[in-house]
């Protein structure tokens, strides 16, 4: 599938950035799980048994049964399909000092909307 202007799909490469989450869900859901409304920012991929790996995967309480399903969507998103190529990761990290106040650091890597409610103490 190929998205287009009017909703639909028609392209060959889509480039797209996304910040470290510290849980699979927050990256995996938000583009590969489909239909759309449930992907955020899914480009078009449209594969029911990614799809079902990874919404089961976000609500399994077995770590080592969610970790064996992440691995079982990547591998077919990465090694069956090649429909998803990294190329490149950026390291992310925050460091702050203790004049900073009102600062709640987000467990998702987001401070932007965040750092807006902080300020600095003489």
């Amino acid at each position: 599938k190929r998205m287009s202007p009017d909703g639909g799909f028609d392209y060959d490469v889509s480039f797209t950035g996304h910040s470290y989450r510290h849980d699979p869900v927050g990256f995996f859901n938000t583009y590969f799980v489909w239909p759309a409304d449930q992907g955020a920012w899914n480009p078009g991929y449209d594969n029911a048994t990614v799809s079902k790996l990874l919404l089961d995967a976000a609500t399994e309480l077995d770590k080592s049964k969610r970790k064996a399903m992440y691995a079982e969507a990547e591998d077919i998103m990465l090694y069956d399909e090649v429909w998803w190529l990294h190329l490149y990761l950026m390291e992310g990290f925050h460091a702050w000092s203790s004049r900073l106040k009102g600062f709640v650091p987000d467990l998702r890597g987001q401070i932007f909307d965040k750092i807006k409610y902080a300020w600095l103490e003489s």
